[in-house]
């Protein structure tokens, strides 16, 4: 995959998420279009690009809603890191693995960003609130796995 085309891709997911996504909120849970590329281009293909962008567009994400900057592209890119080794050990084309991988992710993302937070700033929700809303999320990323999967399928360089 071009390294422009998936900048502009992340660019696209990254604006459809800070504006229209927050429309589509279920239980007050939006999807997570950067973490969903990030699983998507780690796991699936063999350059480090989906780490990058990840950690690129989470430091971005963080300067733009975040009250501290660079957590979310730390974990993002911890997240693109862990999946570039698990690549190699997990047969890829499966619906199950790739729930569990993004389950994985999303619970990873949801408590590393609670638990940073929590050690910087004071918070105001716990840690229970952030794990009741941790199935609606890691559902919602989920669906939206298997439509960015259908379309990177298409891609060159994706690997099963």
């Amino acid at each position: 995959m071009k390294e422009f085309k998936l900048f502009v891709i992340f660019l696209l997911c990254f604006l459809l998420q800070s504006t229209v996504m927050q429309h589509f909120s279920v239980l007050g849970v939006s999807p997570n279009l950067i973490l969903v590329l990030t699983i998507v281009t780690s796991f699936f293909f063999e350059n480090y690009n989906g780490l990058i962008l990840g950690a690129f567009f989470g430091i971005m994400q963080d300067i733009s809603f975040g009250q501290v900057i660079g957590f979310s592209g730390l974990i993002y890119m911890c997240i693109g890191m862990g999946l570039q080794f698990l690549r190699l050990s997990v047969y890829r084309d499966n619906k199950i693995t790739l729930f569990f991988v993004t389950a994985l992710g999303s619970a990873i993302y949801a408590l590393m960003l609670w638990g940073l937070n929590f050690l910087a700033l004071p918070l105001s929700y716990s840690a229970g609130e952030v794990l009741m809303s941790l199935p609606v999320s890691i559902l919602w990323n989920y669906v939206c796995l298997l439509v960015a999967v259908h379309f990177a399928r298409k891609a060159e360089g994706f690997t099963v």
